[in-house]
């Protein structure tokens, strides 16, 4: 890390924000093949950090040290990062005490994570994790001028995704999900307009060289075409084996190794039955009118469906309250919850929303 403590407080920060399932990671893929972005495999790093250091004035050597512990913590940065402490420890004391603060420390964090795609000056740091969606606020707290690109999928593919990958989401719960993801980002896109893009996966995969020109425009970056041949550069890093985090990340989004392609559009047409579309659009159709996303089904008046979709509303809000209470609670009371649902999810296999993500990563330890 060849930058001063004033060229690294200028780096500016993009989020890259949506439901999950969308093309997030295809896009983190794109911009962190850019020489001069460093995008690291997502991790609820700052959200994870937030509420214990954001407004901590007066650090000691003893704040920077636990400060260290607690980034590990987090399973998602302590497993893909690979940043070791003790590098991480000898950044940190270096600084002058009274230029510490939270939204600093994070910076030197990001540019020690250890890119797949070749660098060159870094002039963008960034991050995409669908939970950043919910926390679009608290994003702006820590970096007030960051910009956000919103990326919006076809709803009914992105249930279908979603129900497909992430085992225990349901076909309601998955179109409530979509809905009130997007929902949270708008309230907030409204108030900052000029800081969000809003894109569109379909236009991404469709005219990806003239989206991504879009995206650099945004964002102040000159484009290269090999943003858009980041596929060979994971190919190549799984063949000799040298980024293990390449391969986990590639197991979860195996379409990341080939060429950007409309191959996800429309699948739900042949996925979902007749009545799976009716339910889906009752739930997200009104919303999905947003983006041009038109229904195909006629509106039911259908008690079961309205029933359907009311009790699946209810499961939808559990989980959605369970993740904004987890990252705003103390974080040590965030550490108990965490072992009590390891210690459920271990003895009973029972999975939430929360752990059923969270412990994948220690099962596939134990492999």
């Amino acid at each position: 890390m060849n930058l001063t403590l004033d060229e690294i407080e200028k780096i500016p920060f993009v989020f890259i924000v949506g439901r999950g399932r969308s093309g997030t990671t295809l896009l983190q893929n794109i911009l962190d093949a850019n020489e001069n972005v460093l995008m690291p495999i997502e991790s609820r790093l700052i959200i994870y950090l937030k509420q214990k250091y954001f407004k901590k004035e007066k650090w000691t050597k003893s704040d920077i040290l636990t400060f260290i512990e607690d980034i590990y913590l987090d399973k998602e940065f302590k497993k893909y990062w690979k940043i070791k402490k003790g590098l991480l420890r000898e950044q940190f004391l270096s600084i002058p005490i009274k230029k510490i603060n939270f939204n600093l420390l994070c910076k030197i964090i990001y540019l020690n994570y250890e890119s797949p795609y070749k660098k060159s000056q870094i002039e963008l740091l960034g991050d995409k994790n669908p939970t950043y969606s919910i926390f679009v606020k608290d994003l702006l707290e820590v970096f007030p001028d960051a910009k956000f690109i919103h990326l919006i999928r076809d709803y009914r593919d992105n249930v279908l995704s979603n129900v497909n990958v992430i085992k225990t989401e349901s076909i309601p719960i998955a179109a409530h999900g979509w809905v009130a993801y997007n929902q949270e980002i708008e309230k907030v896109k409204e108030k900052n307009p000029t800081q969000f893009l809003t894109i569109k996966y379909e236009d991404l995969v469709i005219s990806p060289d003239e989206i991504a020109k879009k995206i650099c425009n945004f964002l102040t970056l000159d484009y290269h075409p090999e943003m858009l041949q980041f596929n060979k550069v994971i190919e190549k890093k799984l063949e000799s084996k040298t980024f293990e985090s390449t391969k986990e990340m590639t197991d979860f989004h195996p379409n990341l190794i080939k060429p950007i392609n409309t191959n996800q559009i429309k699948k739900w047409e042949t996925a979902f039955t007749k009545k799976e579309v009716q339910l889906i659009e009752f739930i997200a159709g009104d919303f999905g009118k947003k983006y041009g996303y038109e229904k195909t089904q006629p509106k039911s008046t259908s008690t079961r469906l309205k029933i359907k979709a009311f009790s699946s509303l209810i499961r939808h809000m559990i989980n959605y309250k369970i993740i904004t209470l987890y990252y705003k609670l103390p974080q040590k009371l965030r550490e108990l919850m965490s072992s009590f649902s390891k210690f459920i999810f271990k003895t009973f296999k029972y999975t939430n929303y929360f752990n059923s993500a969270d412990f994948r990563y220690d099962e596939s330890n134990n492999k």
